[in-house]
């Protein structure tokens, strides 16, 4: 009686990494041309190819350039104010009113955050012509919430959908 379960739970462990084996096989063929294309120009259906001229990539990365100066001392600020959140939420008996205007001072930098490269945006978009930012609106990552997501640029990242050697 051992022996004849302890042979059906071996098949069965068997039929079960025989097929996790065939389906992780399915999902490296399915994903193999994305990783094809991210590997080329960095981005899943990105062709920025000959999409903006040089005087516009120029104009692009002197105001990248303008906004992060402006935002470095806010990313670093924004840094410091989320460790002493942390301070504050470990203490053993944590200060409510400190934690509250804590929050203030973070929401504050990152509302100043978002001002800089909402103005970025604006002023990267008046350098585009009409069929320009109509293409623009097909990039990854270039309408943000409009596409259900509210996933936005990482910290320190200027415009979404850009790349410094992209630009």
């Amino acid at each position: 009686m051992k022996i004849t379960s302890f042979f059906s739970v071996l098949a069965l462990a068997m039929c079960l990494a025989v097929t996790s084996f065939a389906q992780k096989q399915n999902q490296d063929k399915q994903l193999q041309p994305r990783h094809k294309q991210m590997a080329e120009n960095g981005k899943p259906g990105f062709k920025h190819d000959n999409l903006f001229t040089e005087e516009q990539k120029e104009a692009f990365k002197t105001i990248r350039l303008k906004n992060m100066k402006e935002a470095q001392p806010l990313h670093d600020q924004l840094r410091e104010l989320k460790a002493h959140q942390q301070t504050l939420m470990n203490a053993d008996k944590p200060d409510m009113n400190a934690i509250y205007a804590n929050i203030d001072k973070i929401s504050d930098v990152e509302n100043q955050l978002a001002k800089i490269k909402a103005k970025e945006r604006v002023e990267i978009m008046s350098y585009l012509t009409d069929e320009q930012k109509l293409q623009m609106q097909h990039f990854p990552g270039m309408k943000g919430t409009e596409r259900g997501h509210d996933r936005g640029p990482r910290e320190g990242q200027a415009l979404p959908g850009f790349r410094d050697d992209q630009i």
